[in-house]
């Protein structure tokens, strides 16, 4: 189980997709064994309202992709686009490792 902020600020150079990296383990390797992760919290988005932070803990790594649920049919990946100059998120999860 982990929670955490992070804060970001100068993002004027950013680019690509977003994830969070650096939890202490790598996650289980077993195929459609993705875990949870939950955003409490965000400010400083470039994102039409309504819009909510997903993620999901990627197999065999130590980081969580960030997603948006924008479609009726689903999420998409995050990109730096959609990140303001400052801004932070707060989140939860948890995931089991080897």
């Amino acid at each position: 189980t982990y929670t955490g902020r992070v804060s970001w600020s100068a993002l004027a150079t950013a680019s690509g997709t977003v994830s969070l990296e650096g939890l202490p383990f790598n996650a289980i390797a077993t195929a459609n064994s993705y875990a949870p992760f939950h955003c409490h919290y965000a400010t400083g988005l470039n994102s039409t309202a309504g819009y909510d932070v997903t993620g999901i803990q990627n197999l065999n790594t130590n980081t969580v992709g960030l997603y948006r649920w924008d479609l009726g049919s689903g999420s998409t990946t995050m990109t730096a686009a959609e990140f303001g100059g400052t801004g932070n998120i707060m989140f939860s999860g948890f995931y089991y490792t080897d």
